[in-house]
């Protein structure tokens, strides 16, 4: 599989598990909100202060969780880019392992590795 065809199934996987974690950790966040809402209501008074702490880190790592789901959805070259680290050695075509090499040429599909 070529380097492009990597590229583009990772950022499209990326891209998924980003669009998984906005959904999961919205519908999280969302339930700590509702919790919180329910037992001050309930209640019939204002929540405490540490009711209203024990909620605000609850709802931390949902946070988190959505802002790095946003971040892998809308963009995540970075991950993309630190994936494919490795089979940036070789051959943009192939994929061929082309360190050492002194020619400018791929042997193994003759692609021009000057313009790759």
């Amino acid at each position: 599989m070529s380097l492009q065809k990597w590229r583009l199934t990772l950022t499209v996987l990326v891209r998924v598990v980003g669009l998984a974690l906005v959904l999961w950790n919205t519908n999280a966040l969302a339930s700590v909100v509702v919790r919180m809402v329910a037992q001050s209501a309930f209640a019939g008074r204002q929540p405490s202060t540490m009711s209203l702490t024990a909620a605000a880190i609850a709802a931390s790592v949902p946070i988190g969780m959505a802002v790095l789901g946003a971040y892998m959805f809308l963009s995540g070259r970075w991950f993309v880019g630190r994936l494919l680290k490795g089979l940036a050695r070789g051959c943009s075509h192939c994929g061929y392992d082309t360190r050492g090499l002194r020619s400018g040429f791929c042997p193994e599909c003759g692609t021009d590795l000057a313009e790759s």
